[in-house]
């Protein structure tokens, strides 16, 4: 028997992975991106200074989404990015998601994480036609400054970097951002020193400002609303009965709690019933109390 908590329209169902509108196409609908606090925000954030950031022919943009560990960051990235397509395709121009998410490894140094997705951006410009015949980049780590030079007329690449290690990896793509470029990229820990520092950097060298979405932990209201939604979603309402408001306000006092960990919890807590064999009988009358603080638990170490 299948998993009804995963998305139904994926083809490889990730029980917790992030949406992806840009693959699946039902990911786009406003029913599945949930207005959740710091995610629904974040979007609405970038929304509004998008309004503010049509000068592309001049002036890059670099876009930081920052959280812990399956708070949404690349969900929001995802929305952004297939949002921005939309904008720049109504008006008559043609941007590109390029995805250099996997491009680097965590055993690599600073130095080959920055090399990697300059290469691997030169071959996806050429690749997907979006430079001038002829177009020669000397240098990979040029591939920024001189995109401009290069790319056809109405071309818009929308970079998706891979996820900064550190503040200080961070901070080399802050004069990256240039001309008819917008670079989206994720983190966990960025203070806001690291911020100021990458401004300042920016600045320095006349360039836009990167500007930092941050995602936290869902609150309690929030952490209902997506349970029942996701419940809703896998026609499950007379199936699962979950814990009472009190128990929820003891879990998110607790322990922060995610999207990605809430997404994880229902899924498992439907596994365990499936390695049973028997998924449903006596499904509404199951203490799940123990089993969200495990599962919400691992999700968040």
């Amino acid at each position: 028997m299948t998993n009804p908590m995963t998305l139904p329209w994926r083809e490889d169902p990730d029980p917790d992975g992030p949406l992806d509108p840009m693959t699946h196409s039902k990911e786009a609908d406003e029913t599945v991106f949930l207005e959740m606090d710091s995610t629904r925000s974040a979007f609405r954030e970038f929304q509004a200074l998008f309004a503010n950031r049509q000068d592309f022919d001049s002036r890059g943009w670099l876009v930081v989404v920052q959280g812990d560990k399956r708070t949404g960051k690349t969900t929001v990235i995802n929305q952004c990015a297939h949002w921005a397509v939309r904008q720049w395709t109504a008006a008559k121009l043609h941007p590109r998601v390029i995805n250099l998410r996997a491009e680097t490894t965590e055993a690599q140094n600073e130095t080959e994480r920055l090399a990697a997705p300059s290469s691997a951006l030169i071959r996806a410009l050429q690749g997907e036609a979006l430079t001038k015949r002829g177009a020669i980049f000397e240098n990979p780590n040029d591939v920024y400054a001189n995109a401009k030079t290069h790319l056809q007329d109405s071309a818009i690449p929308i970079v998706l970097l891979p996820t900064m290690q550190t503040a200080a990896e961070l901070t080399r793509y802050a004069t990256r951002a240039r001309a008819r470029l917008l670079l989206f990229t994720e983190i966990t820990d960025l203070d806001k020193s690291s911020v100021d520092t990458m401004a300042k950097i920016a600045q320095d060298a006349g360039l836009r400002k990167p500007s930092v979405l941050r995602l936290g932990a869902l609150e309690e209201v929030h952490v209902r609303k997506f349970l029942d939604a996701r419940i809703d979603l896998a026609g499950l309402q007379d199936r699962i009965s979950l814990p009472p408001d009190d128990l929820i306000h003891d879990l998110a006092t607790a322990l922060p709690i995610t999207i990605g960990g809430l997404q994880a919890l229902l899924y498992n807590l439907y596994e365990d019933y499936l390695q049973t064999g028997e998924p449903l009988r006596g499904f509404a009358d199951h203490n799940v109390t123990g089993f969200m603080y495990r599962y919400l638990a691992r999700a968040h170490d």
